[in-house]
């Protein structure tokens, strides 16, 4: 066997790892602030438990702006690969034009979240990623923060490693 064999065996087991623990446990992340808190205002945190795939199967839709543009196309599609690699499951993109479901994953400035993150009090490239019920919301200031966002969550919440 060589050397580029074993990588690609020991990788695809790797990503089979992956996905039984994230179908075999729930995915529990802390409500991140967006914005930034007053001193004197100590910081909340609440740990929520999503469910996102579950024996190859998602309830979730990721949800993007009618509006977007190619390179927030290229993010949410890069979000659904690395999705599909942890949990086998390709969640479908949709427009915020569509009917809105309880389970959403929200990538960018949709018309579903206008009050959760206030892109003009925040600098340039900052980015969130929160819970908002039973959806995530992934965004941030202009289309790199949002990229950033996104990152951020699959390497902080679904454990991938880049590197």
């Amino acid at each position: 066997m060589s050397q580029h064999s074993v990588f690609f065996i020991s990788q695809r087991i790797h990503l089979r790892w992956i996905c039984f623990l994230l179908s075999a446990i729930l995915l529990v992340f802390s409500l991140v602030s967006c914005a930034e808190k007053p001193s004197s205002s100590p910081e909340v945190q609440q740990k929520i438990s999503l469910v996102l795939a579950k024996e190859n199967k998602s309830d979730y839709c990721v949800i993007i702006p009618a509006e977007a543009d190619e390179e927030l196309v290229k993010i949410s599609q890069e979000f659904v690969r690395y999705f599909s690699s942890i949990t086998g499951v390709t969640l479908p993109v949709k427009k915020d034009s569509s009917p809105e479901s309880d389970c959403e994953i929200l990538i960018g400035k949709t018309n579903r979240t206008t009050d959760d993150f206030d892109y003009e009090a925040n600098k340039a490239d900052t980015f969130c990623y929160k819970t908002l019920g039973n959806s995530i919301l992934l965004t941030g200031v202009g289309t790199r923060g949002v990229a950033y966002a996104v990152y951020a969550f699959l390497e902080e919440v679904c454990g991938v490693r880049y590197w």
